[in-house]
């Protein structure tokens, strides 16, 4: 078996039906499980980030969309920028 095959093989392997149901079931567990937090509050937490009055500050000098837009900002800023210097460091200019 060559090199790319057994990739394939392990690829189909890992990802395959049995990790998809495991993840969509634990997803649907936690879910049922914390009682819908995430559906029954999404359009509190919408409204408290869009509105016209998240814009103003709060005590601590930040609004909630500045929080928001500055947690994602470092994470994915984070995890792009370690992400391709890793690439570059184990696999070279040809990672990228």
């Amino acid at each position: 078996m060559q090199f790319p095959e057994l990739i394939s093989h392990i690829n189909a392997v890992v990802w395959g039906l049995g990790t998809q149901l495991f993840l969509v079931g634990t997803g649907a567990f936690l879910t049922l499980r914390t009682g819908f937090r995430t559906w029954r509050y999404l359009p509190r937490a919408m409204g408290s980030i869009f509105s016209p009055r998240s814009r103003q500050k709060t005590a601590c000098g930040v609004s909630p969309l500045e929080s928001l837009m500055t947690a994602l900002a470092a994470t994915l800023g984070t995890g792009n920028l370690a992400g391709v210097s890793t690439a570059l460091v184990c696999g070279g200019p040809g990672a990228l």
